[in-house]
């Protein structure tokens, strides 16, 4: 009885185990590895897994460039002038959700698995309120994001993306409910091996 409990418990851990979902992250541009002054702006570059050798930060208030959270926000520049796009490389593979835009001109962005382009989002007019730009595309395969606007009057904050990391989540109830049938069926047969 005890074996064939253990062995029910370890098949459950097991399925349990070796489920996975993809981790959601945020970058928001708050956290002193995004290199945002309060005083100027300055390059980014690699923050939070992504290269964002095209974009700049700063966390001083500004609008109608608005951030979304905290101060913290990225626009497109080389460090000396401002452009109309900035790219987001990845270190490795993402789903890109999206990120929340504010400013004064429209946005929207293009996505690639190495150089093919998969997605493109629609285009957001954006304003001095924060909105967020997501992409309907659902592949885990973009290692780049480029973001255009119609000009160089805007800011992005909070951009969203799901890794491909493995972390551990509980499986559908039904493994729960056949290792329970498999112990009921345990117990009954040795009250039965009592009784006889």
């Amino acid at each position: 009885m005890r074996k064939l409990a253990r062995l029910t418990i370890g098949a459950v851990i097991l399925a349990v185990g070796s489920s996975s979902m993809q981790a959601q992250t945020t970058l928001n541009f708050d956290t002193p590895d995004a290199h945002c002054s309060n005083t100027s702006s300055s390059l980014i570059g690699l923050y939070g897994g992504v290269n964002f050798s095209s974009f700049s930060c700063y966390s001083y208030d500004q609008s109608p460039y608005t951030a979304h959270s905290g101060s913290g926000r990225a626009y497109a520049s080389d460090g000396i002038t401002n452009s109309s796009a900035g790219q987001m490389d990845f270190l490795a593979p993402v789903q890109f959700i999206g990120a929340w835009f504010a400013g004064l001109s429209s946005v929207h962005f293009d996505l690639f698995a190495g150089a093919t382009l998969v997605g493109t989002s629609s285009t957001l007019a954006t304003t001095v309120t924060p909105t967020f730009l997501g992409t309907s595309y659902v592949g885990n395969d973009v290692t780049r994001v480029i973001v255009t606007g119609d000009g160089p009057r805007w800011i992005m904050d909070d951009v969203q993306f799901k890794s491909n990391a493995v972390t551990t989540t509980p499986e559908p109830s039904s493994i729960l409910l056949m290792a329970a049938g498999i112990l009921a069926t345990a117990v009954a047969a040795r009250r039965r091996k009592r009784n006889a």
